[in-house]
């Protein structure tokens, strides 16, 4: 458990504005201790106390017509009382999950309960004004997806949060949708509100989600209130949110020798991960090429029960290798440390993450600089470069090399080791390409190395976005003549990368592509904004921000 509830259900009593109100009881949500509940009352009594007299005044307007169907788990047709009462745990105050909601949601299917919270997010998104704005009619008539959205009422925002903790992957695929569309309809202030509801619903592949967003979502507006709800969440732990994001890296059941076992009833398969990250299943000693389905001498029960998990495993475990493997990568950019202890709680004892640690060459820092690099190996020690052991400090700050550190004798003997041993890296760590600063460029506060390079429109805007960055401010026209980058170092500072261009169209998809001629590119200290000249920046910073532009604009 990662702080106290006591303290955190103490603060969400006490607290008395719904803004902050709505960030303890996210804390609450996504630290619980599984059952997430604090009353000691029948949910029967819960739902009569919740919804009595005019109580349910603020959701009435959602019952226009029947829901369909929720059900009791012991077969009955569960009272309209129910779901308005579930609905209450999130209208009251908005951006808080009341943890009666769950006392509740305990009672009924939930399969059910998943259908009737996506018809509210659906009611809500087609509740509007009678008199359709000027982007509705637009939209409409173009015939966009996501056209009936335009006029949804902010003061129901609560429905964001009920879809996400209930509604699951049918109203994230609709809450990607809308985080795709508001910013360009003058409902970026909704839009933001999302990464706090994906939050909110406390699972680890949803952390995880909002963690790839805060870095990897188009819409800068969006990354930013990703970042925040991560922040916000780390702060009530005391941690960063990098650190918030380690702890919600799930283990997948994995046991202490790195296996999960899956029964069948008459026959058990362990499971392993493979050097590649891919489950390897075993069963007697012998390995196996897949899972097998379940067969007639298994327990029918047991056996699809077991089979089912392990292709849920499968499927969540391909989303956390592709969100993990960014995020290490990342790292390779910002420099960041990790106490040993903290090294040893993400890389040692999970899995996923153990896998890719011994496929990487790591270091020891002090004060920003590399003192030792090192390599992790199967059995739990560390070797140097001359293939020798080492044992780590107990006070040791230990972070991923950059190639750009190393001399080029010791990136060939790295490199010659892993080739001895076999070792195949989980992304390119000492094969990428290195980048440094010209003796000229060292005294500006500038790069113009890029500068007159000439792109088509809408080629620029989809490769600056699959390579992280973001469209700048928007100008008159409305056009937009600049892309953005902000990476952090420390929880209260970072670096803002800024590339200008001579101008795009703000939807440089559905206008004419046109010739974007490169400008310069300026980097900009966090959070104060002062220019930054070139020598002051971190080498591999730079090495790395040059090897992404490179990409795209040589």
């Amino acid at each position: 458990m990662l702080l106290p509830l006591l303290e955190l259900k103490k603060a969400l009593l006490e607290e008395k504005t719904d803004k902050l109100k709505a960030r303890v009881g996210s804390i609450l949500a996504t630290v619980s201790d599984g059952d997430g509940q604090v009353s000691k009352e029948s949910a029967a009594d819960i739902v009569k106390n919740m919804t009595g007299g005019k109580k349910t005044a603020k959701v009435e307007w959602l019952f226009t017509k029947p829901f369909t169907p929720v059900h009791t788990k012991d077969g009955a047709e569960a009272d309209d009382s129910y779901l308005k009462a579930l609905m209450l745990c999130f209208a009251n105050s908005v951006g808080l999950k009341d943890p009666n909601a769950d006392v509740i949601a305990s009672k009924l299917v939930a399969e059910e309960v998943c259908v009737f919270a996506n018809e509210v997010l659906d009611r809500w998104l087609r509740t509007a004004p009678d008199v359709k704005s000027d982007w509705m009619q637009y939209y409409e008539k173009t015939g966009h997806k996501y056209a009936y959205t335009v006029n949804a009422q902010a003061k129901y925002k609560w429905v964001l949060y009920l879809a996400s903790v209930y509604g699951g992957q049918m109203a994230v695929d609709t809450l990607d949708g809308l985080m795709e569309h508001w910013p360009l309809w003058q409902k970026g202030g909704l839009a933001k509100e999302i990464p706090y509801a994906l939050i909110l619903n406390g699972s680890s592949e949803y952390i995880m989600k909002v963690e790839k967003m805060s870095r990897k979502h188009r819409f800068n507006s969006i990354r930013k209130a990703s970042a925040d709800a991560l922040l916000c969440a780390a702060e009530k732990l005391g941690i960063s949110k990098e650190d918030f994001a380690d702890r919600m890296v799930p283990d997948m059941d994995f046991d202490e020798n790195m296996c999960r076992t899956f029964d069948y009833g008459s026959r058990q398969f362990k499971v392993y991960l493979s050097p590649k990250l891919e489950p390897e299943v075993y069963c007697d000693g012998k390995k196996l090429k897949s899972m097998p389905k379940p067969a007639e001498s298994d327990d029918k029960a047991k056996a699809d029960a077991a089979y089912k998990e392990f292709t849920d495993m499968k499927k969540l475990m391909k989303t956390i290798v592709a969100t993990q493997l960014v995020r290490l990568e990342k790292t390779m950019c910002t420099a960041r440390c990790w106490t040993l202890e903290n090294w040893k709680k993400l890389f040692v004892t999970n899995p996923i993450m153990h896998r890719f640690a011994i496929g990487l060459v790591w270091g020891i820092y002090k004060e920003d600089q590399l003192q030792t690099s090192l390599r992790y190996l199967e059995d739990g020690s560390f070797n140097t470069v001359d293939d020798e052991e080492f044992v780590l400090p107990k006070t040791a700050q230990i972070g991923l090399v950059h190639p750009i550190e190393l001399s080029d004798q010791e990136l060939s003997a790295w490199k010659q080791q892993l080739k001895d041993y076999e070792v195949v890296q989980p992304f390119a760590q000492l094969e990428r390409r290195i980048f440094k600063a010209a003796d000229e460029e060292k005294g500006m506060d500038r790069i113009e190395r890029f500068s007159g390079r000439i792109k088509k429109s809408m080629e620029l805007a989809s490769a600056m976005n699959r390579i992280g960055w973001s469209k700048g401010e928007v100008k008159d026209g409305p056009i937009i003549d600049d892309f953005i980058r902000e990476d952090i170092f420390t929880r209260n500072s970072g670096i803002k990368a800024r590339l200008e261009h001579s101008g795009m169209g703000v939807d440089v998809y559905r206008g004419e592509e046109t010739n974007v001629t490169i400008g310069e590119l300026y980097f900009y200290q966090l959070p104060g904004g002062e220019r930054i000249k070139i020598a002051d920046l971190r080498d591999r910073y730079f090495s790395e921000i040059m090897s992404q532009l490179s990409q795209v604009l040589e």
